[in-house]
């Protein structure tokens, strides 16, 4: 606080906080932000004992780009001592990156000029520096750089580039060859890519500062079908500031090729502008958009309503004398008529609901990038402090003439794009997304297992873990099933499922689905682990077994040798009981021959064996 403080004392002149300044500006404690606020004020007030030091912050990579330019133009504008320190900056081995910001503050001053036109040649550095600086260069009138160099970095397509926009705009001011078509390469590569930002409205709006070029541009994009739609009614909406002739012509002819989402928020906002010539239509919006009545009245107020429209119109307003609480946000639902439509097919509920839930969020952003492009200046600034996207969404929703339109088209729209494309929803097991809604799919897809399991048997489990396998066969399934065995105090359906869990860990998701499909290749699983007397995967897998065959008396019979294994005597005895339930009479006596030789084998107790024998007998 002192520091900002001290900055705006020496701004209005306040020199006798000079020293409390110099010596406030080595604390360490002093943010970078805040250092440089205090530099700037110093050097403006003929300190330049300091300059030396601004210029090494600039050689700091903390320093962001904003303050690095704002410390820059400082530097530069003190004169030979600011100018000679920013030259030799540029002339250290310094890189590249942090020698940008020296060489526009000198190409601002009139100085530097050659040097910086043969970075703009270096086609071995970035190009979004090469734009950069080529664009200062244009702007201070230096027009020696060749036009094939400009028109190679203006049309690129580098993601990595964020200054194409600024460099055409720049362009077009000192009407540079190909720049109009530059800039419409651009916007339609953004659209190509679905990069929507705030930075592509921001291009267009900043045509106007092209004169008579960038109206030009204007008038193209607006009248090129090939363009999004947002794109043109931009293109509209900016002539409106310069233009608006010509900005109501275009906007009559564009009404009848944009949703009409599009045209209201076109409409609305040429209206804040002064175009009377679409008054008409906006009085035709009053009863769909909320903010309708706050703009007829300031087109009324404008210098271009003459006094019949004022008289002719007023009345329309007498219905409200302030703008109406917006209606609440219509919600929009999606179920599985939709997505066969779209062509996609699911293995699970717990898919289903996933699908469901990436489209809507898709249509939530998409939707919101629609209207927040052409939102009023006050709009916008209610919009940046709403805390939470639900309030965001709901804002936007409730602020827009055509909105339950809007999400049809765009629902349209993206049930086509997955239809073509259907690798464009992500896979949701691989794909990074936060641990807890990870966890929440695959405890849905495991519970829709376990009712699988119980209503269609063993033919519709295996097919079912089949489908789901990436879901089911992974660690996050194995502990929640284990953690669900531990929250259940008896014998349950999750134990053996989670040893078929285990099983495709350990084998194999092929080995496990022939395992549950043909009950002799567990069977065979058993008789080895009773063979090896692990009575631990005995007892599980017969468990296993039995959630895929609720009645299976050699399941039962297997679990009881597995549990006498781990000395579980009742465990034991209770499923051998099941077992004889299960069992007809030839089947109790193999099994009775069986448990004498294990008994005999692991030493178990006779008054043990007893107990099991009566169980198997059923008697």
């Amino acid at each position: 606080m002192r520091a900002a403080l001290i900055a705006e004392l020496l701004s209005v002149g306040e020199d006798d906080v000079l020293p409390l300044g110099l010596g406030l500006f080595d604390d360490p404690n002093l943010s970078a932000p805040q250092r440089v606020t205090l530099v700037k004020a110093l050097i403006r007030r003929g300190q330049m004992a300091v300059v030396p030091r601004a210029v090494a912050m600039l050689e700091r990579g903390d320093v962001y780009w904003d303050q690095r330019r704002r410390l820059a133009s400082s530097v530069a504008e003190v004169g030979t001592v600011g100018v000679d320190e920013l030259l030799r900056q540029v002339r250290s081995p310094l890189p590249i990156e942090l020698k940008m910001r020296p060489i526009i503050a000198l190409v601002e001053v009139g100085e530097c000029l050659e040097l910086a036109a043969e970075l703009v040649a270096d086609s071995g550095a970035p190009s979004w520096i090469r734009s950069r600086v080529a664009t200062s260069l244009l702007q201070r009138g230096y027009l020696s750089i060749p036009h094939e160099v400009l028109d190679a970095l203006a049309t690129e397509a580098d993601p990595e580039n964020q200054f194409q926009g600024e460099l055409i705009t720049a362009m077009l001011a000192r009407k540079v060859p190909g720049a109009g078509d530059a800039a419409r390469e651009l916007l339609a590569r953004s659209a190509a890519s679905r990069d929507h930002s705030v930075a592509q409205g921001q291009f267009i709006a900043d045509l106007t500062t092209a004169g008579s070029e960038g109206q030009a541009v204007l008038v193209r994009i607006a009248q090129d079908g090939d363009l999004t739609e947002e794109d043109r009614a931009l293109a509209v909406i900016a002539l409106g500031n310069v233009a608006p002739d010509e900005a109501a012509r275009l906007a009559l002819a564009l009404s009848e090729q944009v949703s009409r989402f599009t045209d209201a928020r076109m409409v609305l906002l040429l209206g804040d502008k002064g175009v009377v010539e679409l008054a008409d239509r906006l009085v035709g919006l009053l009863n769909d958009e909320p903010t309708v009545y706050g703009t007829l009245f300031r087109l009324l107020g404008s210098s271009r309503a003459d006094r019949e429209l004022v008289e002719r119109l007023l009345p329309a307003g007498d219905g409200s004398t302030s703008e109406p609480a917006p209606e609440p946000r219509p919600r929009t639902k999606i179920g599985p008529d939709y997505l066969e439509g779209a062509g996609l097919v699911w293995s699970s509920n717990a898919e289903r609901d996933y699908f469901i839930e990436w489209i809507m969020k898709q249509i939530e952003e998409r939707v919101g990038y629609k209207i927040s492009v052409f939102l009023t200046p006050g709009q916008l600034n209610e919009f940046g402090q709403l805390e939470s996207t639900e309030q965001g969404i709901d804002f936007l929703a409730t602020r827009s003439a055509g909105y339950p339109e809007l999400v049809r088209d765009q629902l349209a729209a993206m049930q086509d794009e997955i239809r073509r494309d259907p690798s464009m929803i992500p896979n949701f097991v691989a794909r990074d997304i936060p641990p807890l809604r990870r966890l929440s799919f695959v405890a849905d897809t495991l519970n829709e297992w376990v009712h699988v399991t119980k209503t269609q048997g063993e033919d519709g489990s295996a097919r079912f873990f089949g489908r789901n396998a990436r879901t089911i066969g992974t660690e996050e399934a194995q502990a929640l099933l284990t953690l669900a065995c531990r929250m259940s105090p008896s014998i349950n359906p999750y134990e053996g499922h989670l040893y078929l869990v285990k099983m495709a860990l350990r084998d194999g998701t092929e080995a496990t689905i022939r395992r549950m499909a043909e009950p002799a290749r567990m069977y065979d699983l058993l008789r080895d682990f009773l063979s090896e007397a692990n009575g631990s995967e005995l007892l599980d897998a017969a468990l296993a077994r039995l959630v895929l065959a609720p009645k299976s008396e050699v399941a039962f019979f297997y679990g009881s040798l597995g549990a006498a294994l781990l000395d579980q005597r009742q465990l034991s005895v209770r499923l051998m009981a099941m077992s004889g339930h299960h069992a007809n009479k030839e089947q109790r006596a193999e099994g009775l021959k069986t448990l004498n030789v294990q008994a005999a084998r692991f030493c178990w107790p006779e008054d043990f064996v007893q107990l099991l024998r009566v169980a198997l007998d059923g008697e």
